[in-house]
């Protein structure tokens, strides 16, 4: 007897005749390849410098086709943005961890701080990404690091208005999570 006929579901779909396991297998597969690539952009960049890095120098490194790449990002810069991005999740994810909000806006300042340079000191290869290799990126990773300093900036503004008395500092936490469409964009 078979799975349809003892009234559950088999492997495809009636309505869709979609083999839901392929699907599946296809989406995991395309999430490893894209990391790959991500972490070879990574690499290249590091090893080549932003503007001697191309396609073929990250999808070498990743082992992966240069139609696998494509089908992954638009262009070289849209996967090195995106690169860029998964490091700053992963700071964003160590801030989130550590409590900020109980703390004076200066102990906040250098924790934050703290944190950051932490893992830059455990991950030198994106620390010199992030803050050398992004100096020579293209008008998006150029955007996004503007942005990133004016919310930094934000944040040691608000301490030093908080000072006068003017208004209450804000949680450099709650700065960095600022809305994306004004100068205070999601940062670490």
């Amino acid at each position: 007897m078979s799975a349809q006929t003892r009234g559950r579901p088999g492997p495809v779909s009636r309505s869709r005749g979609v083999d839901r396991g392929k699907v599946g297998q296809r989406w995991r597969l395309a999430g490893l390849q894209r990391s790959r690539l991500l972490a070879a952009a990574i690499r290249a960049v590091d090893e080549l410098g932003y503007s001697d890095t191309s396609v073929a120098d990250i999808t070498t490194r990743a082992r992966v086709s240069r139609r696998t790449f494509y089908e992954q990002f638009a262009d070289r810069e849209a996967c090195l943005a995106v690169a860029l991005e998964d490091a700053l999740g992963v700071i964003r994810g160590e801030l989130t961890a550590v409590d900020l909000d109980g703390l004076l806006w200066r102990e906040q300042v250098r924790v934050g701080l703290w944190t950051i340079l932490s893992f830059f000191d455990r991950e030198p290869v994106l620390a010199r990404v992030c803050v050398v290799q992004a100096l020579r990126g293209g008008p998006r990773v150029l955007e996004r690091r503007e942005a990133i300093l004016a919310c930094l900036a934000t944040v040691v503004d608000g301490g030093r208005e908080g000072r006068a008395g003017r208004s209450a500092p804000r949680s450099p936490r709650r700065a960095w999570w600022g809305r994306r469409s004004g100068s205070c964009m999601r940062v670490c």
